[in-house]
């Protein structure tokens, strides 16, 4: 990404906060660059994930090394094998027919388990930047190694034959009151495929680790109404007089 389009990021992540924490206060100015920023979205095409979160929060974003991270890494897929065995007991109760999107809560809880488990670390709910601790939004997980790096975890499923779908799969959302991000980090998505059992349930087929550090972004910037806003008296204009009679 180019020096242009980084700066533009880094002032849209601080406009948007700007808007957020003081809309009353904020000046016609910054909103304009907003907006204008929002309009030239072109720009904001593949932007390394690395560039986002500094730009968001001025945290790192630290990538795997291939020499140097196998111990930990062997270990961790070892734990990720036994959550997925775990998860395929037809006794436990993400096997009782709820919906695939519940699962995730599931593997968060299983993982964080097993992760705290293992001598040394140490797996929990990351804090914002207040210290409250929120399941919601990204990342899911902080594990916390022996050596006292950060790794944050982000579980995510997938069926087996969705891999090369188009349909949006990951979002970061750099609110200030809700980052979790706090931390230099390398961030991992921890992907579970799936399909459906053919004596009912979910089969948790197997995990893949993705460093996304260097994962391309796009903004998808949008002005949302809800229906007390569109609903609003004051902007009807003109309605039907009599509810429509049955044929």
């Amino acid at each position: 990404m180019g020096k242009q389009s980084l700066i533009l990021l880094t002032s849209l992540a601080l406009s948007f906060t700007s808007l957020a924490e003081n809309p009353a206060e904020t000046s016609e100015k910054t909103s304009g660059a907003v907006l204008r920023a929002m309009a030239d979205s072109k720009t904001l095409e593949g932007v390394p994930f690395r560039e986002v979160v500094f730009a968001a929060t001025g945290c790192r974003v630290l990538s795997v090394d291939p020499a140097k991270d196998q111990e930990w890494l062997k270990k961790l897929g070892q734990v990720l094998t036994r959550v997925l065995k775990t998860l395929n007991d037809p006794s436990h109760a993400v096997q009782d027919g709820g919906r695939i999107n519940e699962a995730s809560r599931f593997i968060e809880n299983e993982l964080m388990t097993e992760l705290n488990a293992i001598p040394g670390w140490r797996g929990s709910i990351p804090p914002t930047a207040t210290q409250t601790r929120q399941r919601s939004g990204y990342p899911d997980l902080r594990l916390e190694l022996e050596d006292k790096r950060v790794v944050y975890l982000d579980p995510k499923l997938h069926a087996a034959d969705s891999r090369t779908s188009s349909f949006r799969a990951f979002y970061f959302e750099p609110k200030k009151e809700t980052l979790k991000i706090t931390e230099h980090a390398i961030h991992l998505l921890v992907s579970v495929s799936h399909s459906p059992h053919p004596q009912g349930g979910i089969r948790f087929e197997s995990w893949e680790l993705i460093d996304i550090a260097d994962m391309p972004l796009r903004l998808k910037a949008e002005f949302q109404a809800s229906n007390r806003e569109i609903f609003e008296k004051s902007r009807i204009v003109a309605k039907s007089q009599t509810q429509a009679s049955e044929p």
